[in-house]
């Protein structure tokens, strides 16, 4: 019995191996991978899609909201600009944006939202993180935390994942900044059919603390991430309502940078 044993259980493990190989075999037989901005067969991005994209220069962007080309005299965050959302100077820290938003960014980013493909959101954390200051990162995860404007409910119905949320906890697995679930579902109309005043307006009336958030002390910094920076809106209403909840200081990165708004 000692010897059958001692030849049945390797079988077995083996079986269940092979099981496990094949069933994830099956789905890319069934559906192979493909680049999401040129759909040839191999990786979710291509080598060469990877180096064609419009990665920011950092050190020709804004050092305040990272507006690519703007390090000298920052057409997006200066005091006309933002008189537009009623407010005179910018509500958090420091923004950093890794891409510029050009077609073949967003293909990316619409692929990874709206067309199911969430393995590109690993992929473009680390894009993300590699804007994130190393002095900030080790900062963040000594004594701060990270967080996110979760998705809203219809989004959320229509994707069947947050994609926020997810690219929050890829940052935080691989930065080891802690993530926390500060603020409520969102009501509110689709951005992207808005122009730069309906915009921060909805935002402002839509992004809010959960109820339990209220009741914790914040961290004093506090970094927000998100997939798209455009006019800011959803980044300033979220930094508002986290300084007045008592947090200091308040950063924010994006995977990309969109520049062109009605």
């Amino acid at each position: 019995m000692e010897f059958e044993s001692r030849i049945l259980y390797p079988a077995l493990s083996e079986i269940a191996d092979a099981a496990k190989h094949v069933a994830k075999a099956i789905p890319e037989l069934l559906w192979p991978t493909t680049c999401v901005i040129c759909d040839k067969p191999g990786e979710i991005l291509c080598k060469d899609c990877m180096q064609e994209l419009p990665f920011i220069d950092r050190w020709r962007a804004c050092s305040s909201c990272g507006a690519p080309m703007c390090a000298m005299q920052c057409t997006e965050c200066n005091a006309t600009a933002l008189r537009g959302f009623e407010i005179s100077k910018l509500p958090f820290d420091d923004a950093a944006q890794a891409l510029a938003l050009t077609d073949d960014v967003f293909r990316m980013i619409v692929a990874y939202k709206d067309g199911g493909e969430m393995r590109m959101g690993e992929v473009l954390a680390k894009m993300m993180l590699s804007y994130l200051e190393p002095h900030l990162a080790a900062s963040l995860g000594k004594s701060g935390a990270l967080t996110y404007v979760p998705a809203s409910r219809d989004a959320l119905q229509r994707r069947g994942f947050d994609h926020a949320k997810l690219l929050a906890k890829h940052i935080s697995d691989a930065s080891g900044i802690r993530c926390l679930h500060l603020f409520e579902q969102p009501v509110s109309k689709d951005q992207r059919l808005l122009n730069k005043k309906e915009r921060f307006e909805n935002a402002m009336r839509s992004i809010h603390l959960k109820e339990d958030t209220k009741q914790i002390k914040l961290p004093e910094s506090i970094l927000i991430i998100d997939d798209v920076y455009t006019t800011g809106s959803t980044m300033f209403a979220a930094s508002i309502a986290l300084k007045n909840a008592g947090a200091k200081h308040i950063h924010v990165l994006c995977c990309a940078r969109g520049m062109d708004v009605r």
